[in-house]
């Protein structure tokens, strides 16, 4: 990576559990970390390099963030001899309000920007395209997995290390 004649795809990522981790369609974090992943393979398969940073965070500040990770690099003397915008087929159509929307603000693109009286007329799926019965599945998993990972945060800080002896654990 210290070899400036060598290219690298690199993706400064920040977590999106509704995305990410439960596989949500209405925001394009999945489809940016999964094109970026691709990229840095493709690079490296090429004979260069591939990075995914991915911070363990919730970033939601639409293009500003991505504006100011951008300026970082730059500002470092990093030099960015290409920057590549996801693919339109990779963006989920629930996820078009966010993206034009994150687009206005600054995210990249080699596409059209829309004006303010154009992303007033952008839509989303209607409420009656959703079915009520799979959303409260969903909507009940989410819930189920949020206490499970709560009770397992809460129980590793709050009990003391116990160790079992196997002898006992065969007996439960």
């Amino acid at each position: 990576m210290s070899d400036p004649s060598v290219r690298l795809a690199l993706r400064v990522h920040d977590e999106c559990n509704g995305s990410d981790v439960f596989g949500s369609d209405i925001c394009t974090c999945r489809p940016y970390l999964i094109f970026g992943v691709e990229e840095a393979v493709k690079e490296a398969q090429k004979g260069g390099s591939g990075v995914v940073i991915y911070f363990r965070k919730e970033g939601r500040a639409l293009g500003e963030v991505t504006n100011m990770k951008h300026d970082a690099i730059v500002e470092q003397g990093i030099p960015i001899h290409e920057r590549v915008p996801i693919p339109d087929e990779m963006i989920p159509e629930d996820s078009r309000v966010e993206i034009d929307a994150k687009i206005h603000a600054g995210y990249f693109t080699t596409g059209k920007v829309m004006t303010m009286d154009e992303l007033s007329n952008v839509q989303g799926r209607p409420w009656e395209d959703i079915d009520v019965r799979e959303a409260g599945q969903y909507l009940f998993f989410t819930f189920y997995l949020f206490f499970l990972a709560r009770l397992t945060l809460h129980a590793n800080l709050c009990l003391p290390s116990i160790s079992i002896k196997r002898d006992i654990v065969s007996d439960w």
